[in-house]
């Protein structure tokens, strides 16, 4: 009986059916708009304590949400446009730039979207090979500080050395 009611008032007020969907349509197509394409680009890492570091015993959250400030940082993004050019500017990039952590693990997802494709994977690009760089930097220099101390301490020994065995060569000159 409800299919019978509906097909006759479909019947009776086709013109209102016809209407609402060539309204809708035209509605629709209006609300559309023209929008821009985005392009998205995606760089996984995978940032992990140093095994030697004191946060690995404890808990690796507390350095990825560093690491993730870092990535971030108004002086990461000078360096990224610098390296992109372009016109690129440290905000142009940082509105372009978000990082999310992957939920419970160590895996950072670093995600870059722009109105252009090769631009878009150029700054992702950049940006992974600027992180990594920095860290090299930082690694060389606390390589570089234990190798001098080491090289001191060399230098001491050499001196010792010699001054025992000057000694052992005057007491062994009598004889």
């Amino acid at each position: 009986v409800e299919l019978s009611f509906v097909v006759s008032a479909v019947k009776r007020y086709w013109w209102l059916v016809l209407g609402g969907l060539l309204l809708g349509t035209v509605a629709g197509a209006m609300l559309r708009g023209d929008t821009e394409s985005v392009y998205v680009s995606r760089a996984l890492l995978y940032i992990a304590p140093p095994s030697d570091s004191p946060a690995a015993a404890t808990s690796s959250d507390r350095y990825v949400a560093g690491q993730m400030l870092v990535l971030g940082s108004q002086t990461a993004a000078e360096d990224v446009a610098e390296i992109v050019g372009d016109g690129a500017t440290a905000e142009s990039v940082l509105r372009t730039f978000s990082v999310v952590q992957a939920q419970a693990t160590d895996i950072v997802e670093l995600t870059v979207s722009t109105a252009d494709a090769a631009l878009s994977q150029r700054i992702a690009a950049v940006w992974v090979q600027q992180y990594f760089a920095d860290l090299q930097t930082q690694v060389d220099a606390t390589r570089n500080a234990s190798l001098a101390g080491i090289d001191t301490k060399l230098a001491d020994l050499v001196i010792q050395l010699t001054e025992i065995d000057a000694a052992i060569a005057a007491a062994m000159a009598p004889y």
